[in-house]
Parts: C-alpha cells; sequence; structure tokens
C-alpha cells in the first residue's frame, strides 16, 4: 500500500492530537474557557502561563483550538475574536 501526502499528513495530526502534551493542553484550554469568553491571544497567554513548565508554544496551542473547532468542542467567533466552549 502506498501512501499519500494526504494520509501521511493525517495519520500525523491523529498522533500528535492524542499525544500527552496535545490532551493536557486540551485539558487546559477547556479549563481555561470553562464559562468564559477569550480571544485566541488571551486564550494562548493564559494556557501558556499555566503550562510554562512544558515550553508549549503558541504554534501547538492553535493546533489544539483547530482540532476543537472541527471536533466540536469549542466555537470561534470571529466577528468579536472569541473562543468559548460548545
Amino acid at each position: 500500500m502506498r501512501l499519500t501526502k494526504a494520509h501521511l499528513k493525517q495519520l500525523i495530526k491523529e498522533e500528535l492530537s492524542e499525544s500527552p502534551r496535545a490532551v493536557k493542553i486540551k485539558e487546559v484550554i477547556i479549563g481555561t474557557l470553562s464559562g468564559m469568553l477569550k480571544s485566541e491571544s488571551e486564550l494562548a497567554a493564559s494556557v501558556g502561563a499555566e503550562l510554562a513548565g512544558l515550553n508549549v508554544t503558541e504554534d501547538e496551542i492553535s493546533t489544539v483550538l483547530s482540532e476543537m473547532l472541527e471536533d466540536g468542542t469549542a466555537i470561534f467567533d470571529a466577528e468579536m475574536d472569541e473562543w468559548s466552549l460548545s
């Protein structure tokens, strides 16, 4: 079986989304957003501060947020620049 570039990207994405690091980032995002609306920059700053010992990057946070948006866990209001839980 030959792997296509798209299939390989999907496999990498699935592996990253299930990593303990990604799970921890998701938990902190959910905890941070519980009952609140936040802009992406505020959310990234809060999550980064809480996970300072893990040296989490904004790219990692954005990747997890994108996955949460795709799976319906989080909602992004582009007009208000606010993230919330669904």
